[in-house]
């Protein structure tokens, strides 16, 4: 109970703390940041006339792109319907609470993909060709300072182009031209990604029913997931200061993540500065430095026993510490570093889902081996897989 007591006392000092960090006077970055918007907020703005005769000026000629964004425009101007359907779902119209900090033009995703329906007769309207969804961005700013809430967000135009255009049809130095519909290829790791989930799918299924297996069953498993029993030595108060932790940290970055997404950035850094329950949210960084003690706390445990029941302390017993917790985490580590390289870029779609490297940087390819070999904070931290790993 008393250590209970300690614990909770240093999270409540951590979130005092956390709040006198972020009642600073409004620092230089954050008027950087209003600055960005209210300068985006004029007609003058590139990104803001940034129209289809303007794409067709960056396009090359001679190609199946220039001429139909050519045939986009002549319909467009004799008010064809699938030409009106096309403009009409780009997002260069200026939307409301520009000064907010609402920076994704997304346009309609729906829109662009799919033939416009006419209720009138219950028919499609007929495209001369497909379409695909495309993306134009400008360079990210950012700060000096590398917190994420002081991040300037890129301004993000979305529009709709025909499927015979190509990112790299367009030459544009200061804008980023992304498309979607296809970036996204079934790679060789995809392949060995679902093998795998496959076989050991079917050997916990094979596990269920065969006795000697039955340590893999699941209903093993989940009895001994939900069982309350526990053995003397075991330091119950962990698993509830685990648990508040846990919570705390998911709901730190539950907030902190959609924060590059939000239409309100200016309005959220003025509640950070005046709401001291929002401190509960930007103080979840400290719930990471709870796990840190309980990981010491455990090993400094576990040592102490073994040098009691043996009288020696070994160097070989650090040596097998540090391998038995290695051999513990690599497995998982490895099918939840497959999953979220191969797998994420299939488990949605959208105007800005991460349909090519799904939620990992592109440079995780070539840096995997140092998420498993644990070196990842040493070996090129910014460009390391499953950033939650640090």
């Amino acid at each position: 109970m008393i250590v209970c007591r300690f614990l909770l006392f240093i999270v409540l000092i951590n979130t005092l703390l956390a709040y006198e960090s972020w009642t600073f006077p409004r620092s230089t970055s954050f008027h950087h940041t209003l600055e960005l918007f209210h300068a985006r907020a004029t007609t003058s703005h590139p990104s803001f006339s940034f129209t289809l005769s303007s794409l067709l000026s960056f396009v090359v000629n001679e190609t199946h792109c220039h001429d139909d964004l050519l045939l986009l425009m002549n319909g467009f101007l004799q008010k064809e319907k699938w030409a009106l359907k096309i403009i009409d779902s780009w997002g260069i119209k200026p939307p409301a609470g520009l000064l907010e900090g609402s920076h994704l033009w997304l346009g309609s995703y729906d829109e662009c993909l799919h033939p416009l329906y006419l209720p009138t007769n219950q028919t499609h309207v007929i495209q001369p060709y497909h379409t695909k969804y495309c993306t134009v961005s400008s360079p990210s700013n950012t700060t000096d300072d590398d917190n994420v809430f002081f991040a300037k967000p890129a301004l993000i135009i979305g529009i709709c182009l025909p499927i015979s255009c190509h990112s790299h049809d367009f030459h544009i130095e200061s804008l980023a031209i992304q498309c979607r519909s296809d970036e996204r290829y079934f790679s060789i790791g995809t392949t060995y990604t679902i093998s795998l989930i496959i076989l050991l799918s079917l050997f916990v299924c094979f596990a269920t029913f065969i006795p000697f297996l039955n340590e893999y069953s699941p209903i093993t498993t989940l009895k001994k997931i939900f069982s309350l029993k526990r053995s003397p030595s075991t330091y119950s108060f962990i698993n509830g200061i685990r648990a508040i932790s846990l919570l705390w940290i998911i709901l730190g970055h539950s907030y902190t993540f959609y924060l590059s997404i939000a239409d309100n950035v200016v309005h959220i850094f003025d509640n950070i500065h005046n709401s001291l329950l929002l401190q509960l949210i930007v103080g979840a960084v400290y719930g990471v430095d709870t796990f840190f003690f309980i990981s010491g706390f455990l090993a400094v445990s576990v040592f102490v026993t073994t040098f009691q029941n043996q009288n020696v302390f070994r160097i070989q017993h650090l040596f097998c510490y540090y391998f038995h917790r290695y051999c513990r985490l690599i497995p998982t580590l490895v099918f939840v570093l497959l999953i979220s390289m191969h797998l994420t870029p299939w488990m949605g779609s959208g105007p800005i889902f991460p349909t090519v490297n799904g939620f990992e940087v592109p440079t995780c390819h070539n840096h995997w081996w140092a998420t498993i070999l644990f070196l990842n904070n040493f070996v090129s931290p910014t460009q390391a897989c499953l950033p939650v790993t640090w």
